[in-house]
């Protein structure tokens, strides 16, 4: 019974935490706050137009296959990143051995999905 009470005190704090940490990081609650459903289908662009300015990288990632794009990770400070997922590239080559993607052709794709993450919390479109 003790186990079980204590266990619950710490899944509470670590609720509570991830609450909280989403309240206080600007970034991260203007982020939370866009409806990705709204950008379904929709160029990348689109949702990057309304995010947060000031980011600190634009990448594009692999995911899957290493050498196969998959999506754009826009990092921000505080480790806060969302992760804008492609799933039918019309735009940009996807496979690249060199991981040399084309960033302008990749803002043009379709949006298919989003994760939102602060470090190792996810907040959105977690798997």
């Amino acid at each position: 019974m003790k186990k079980a009470s204590i266990l619950l005190f710490l899944l509470a704090s670590i609720a509570l935490t991830k609450k909280v940490t989403a309240q206080t990081d600007p970034n991260l609650q203007a982020i939370l706050l866009v409806n990705d459903s709204l950008f379904t289908n929709k160029p990348l662009d689109s949702i990057i137009s309304i995010l947060p300015t000031g980011y600190i990288s634009m990448k594009i990632r692999s995911g899957g296959h290493y050498h196969t794009a998959k999506f754009l990770r826009i990092l921000y400070s505080n480790k806060v990143w969302i992760e804008l997922y492609v799933e039918d590239f019309n735009f940009m080559n996807p496979v690249d051995s060199n991981r040399n993607w084309n960033l302008t052709l990749m803002r043009k794709e379709n949006l298919d999905r989003v994760s939102v993450y602060q470090g190792t919390t996810c907040y959105r479109g977690c798997n």
